[in-house]
């Protein structure tokens, strides 16, 4: 079903499809059949997460970041599978720095980055979600 949301259907999630099968032989194509009567439902990759937050445990020389986790129907229909969590390390989003949730998976909603971390430095970070279709945006 996934399929079906990439062009040229570009059907969005939550859209039921029923199908009619029809066969071919030698001798031509059969009737259509019924349409299924249950259907199925498309699902697609999650959408962004929330934008993480500052936690109660930050400090000088420690950030905990924290961010909500996606209801079934913002995974895109399929369980997320992982959380990845990446920072600027104070370079303003220049580049990007794993920090957890890639290799391996990881379902944390909440981490504390106490390496490389300077009292008066901005850091940014973003997070994104996995489920079988694939990588979400980042938020």
């Amino acid at each position: 079903m996934h399929a079906l949301a990439a062009s040229p259907f570009n059907l969005a999630y939550g859209t039921l499809v029923q199908a009619e099968v029809l066969a071919q032989n030698e001798r031509g194509w059969s009737v259509a059949s019924l349409p299924n009567t249950i259907g199925a439902t498309i699902e697609v990759a999650p959408s962004a997460v929330l934008i993480p937050t500052r936690g109660a445990l930050t400090g000088p020389t420690q950030i905990e970041v924290a961010w909500s986790s996606l209801s079934l129907t913002d995974a895109g229909g399929s369980a997320v599978l992982s959380y990845h969590l990446q920072y600027d390390n104070g370079t303003a989003a220049g580049t990007w720095y794993d920090v957890v949730g890639l290799a391996p998976n990881s379902l944390l909603t909440d981490f504390t980055v106490s390496t490389n971390i300077t009292s008066g430095t901005i850091y940014g970070f973003r997070v994104r979600a996995l489920n079988i279709f694939g990588w979400g945006p980042f938020s």
